[in-house]
């Protein structure tokens, strides 16, 4: 049985990429239960990290917003379908430098905003908004470091229908004219299917 050398962030990113045009040379984000990062993807999905975050991942601050509001875990699908039903004012502040982000300080401030007993709705939909418009900043940085303008998402937190409305807007707001493209919902945390594609592809066998 042949060896082939591949990561954690080559799986979501091969799994990622079916049903797209891209090859190579494009901006990557990696949303996972513990992982937001900024990728630059060239040929064979050779990678090189841009950034991400400088603490928690978006999913942490997902999972913990929704287990404090009484939620499972992992808390995603529950705390989107919160996040729908309420309306968010932007109140938690944008912490970027860079393509560095935080999260742990819009936590305190998601924890606070449980304590005062400001609606679960609400809670929700402020942590959503918060995670469009930070990554709407850090895509925006870069493309402006790269010059690269062909963006996929990947990763289980990526599945998100409402991140998926909402980014868009957000990337339109800062005049940003790059192309962003989503994995499947369905692939979108299937690291495994991206693990088996890429031997797949080694072995000339034909994949989707």
């Amino acid at each position: 049985v042949p060896q082939i050398a591949t990561t954690h962030q080559q799986g979501h990113l091969r799994a990622a990429l079916v049903g797209t045009d891209l090859e190579k040379d494009f901006v990557a984000v990696h949303l996972s239960g513990g992982t937001t990062e900024i990728l630059r993807v060239g040929d064979g999905l050779d990678i090189r990290l841009l950034g991400g975050t400088a603490d928690i991942s978006a999913g942490q601050l997902v999972d913990r917003t929704g287990v404090a509001l009484g939620l499972g875990f992992p808390a995603g699908p529950g705390l989107e379908a919160l996040a729908e039903r309420g309306e968010p004012r932007s109140i938690l502040p944008v912490s970027v430098r860079g393509m560095q982000a935080s999260f742990s300080g819009a936590e305190a401030a998601v924890m606070r905003l449980i304590e005062s007993g400001a609606a679960a709705e609400n809670v929700a939909a402020e942590v959503y908004s918060l995670l469009a418009r930070t990554l709407a900043r850090l895509i925006s940085q870069a493309a402006g470091a790269t010059g690269l303008t062909n963006v996929l998402l990947a990763g289980g937190v990526a599945s998100s229908g409402l991140l998926r409305a909402l980014l868009p807007e957000r990337l339109r707001r800062l005049n940003e004219a790059v192309r962003v493209q989503w994995a499947r919902p369905e692939l979108s945390g299937d690291n495994a299917a991206g693990v088996a594609l890429i031997g797949c592809d080694h072995l000339k066998e034909g994949c989707a």
